[in-house]
């Protein structure tokens, strides 16, 4: 045991499509990899890492990709996607433009991305940020979101200390 905290998010949502165990079966097991053992990419603004990108039951599709980005660098330029995103901070200091306005965001931070609203990820600090972009393609609901501090504090009314050992 060591007093190093570590911190980790359970998300649940709710679909609005009928569950298709079949699809997600034919998509593969369950899995586990390795931050180490991802295939990293470079990109002209820093590096990428594909970490999900398959269907499941309750969805059409997930994706979940994680990006550094390089000091100064913005994302892409403002855009929308049909499907909702949530962006984990992984690590940094950012400015999200969120449909019009500027919001900030550091690590630790979850940034909900409605369907249809224009974002981009600036990254305006001095050093590199890494954050983690989630999509279901297909509608959901809002999810209800956990983070969770070992060691630390825990706040969520959407869930208690016994739905976190499920």
């Amino acid at each position: 045991m060591t007093d190093t905290s570590t911190t980790y998010y359970i998300f649940q949502f709710q679909s609005k499509t009928a569950e298709n165990r079949e699809r997600a079966q034919k998509a593969g097991p369950p899995f586990l990899i390795d931050w180490k053992e991802m295939v990293m990419k470079k990109t002209g603004k820093g590096e990428s890492r594909q970490i999900f990108d398959r269907p499941v039951a309750w969805l059409g599709k997930i994706d979940m990709h994680a990006t550094t980005l390089n000091a100064g660098e913005v994302s892409h330029p403002p855009h929308i996607h049909r499907a909702e995103e949530i962006i984990l901070m992984r690590s940094g200091n950012v400015q999200m433009y969120i449909d019009g306005k500027y919001h900030k965001a550091s690590a630790g931070d979850l940034v909900y991305l409605s369907s249809g609203v224009p974002h981009a990820l600036e990254n305006k600090s001095n050093e590199r940020c890494e954050y983690l972009p989630f999509s279901g393609y297909h509608k959901l609901y809002l999810p209800r979101v956990a983070h969770w501090n070992i060691g630390g504090s825990f706040n969520c009314p959407a869930y208690n200390r016994s739905t976190l050992r499920a």
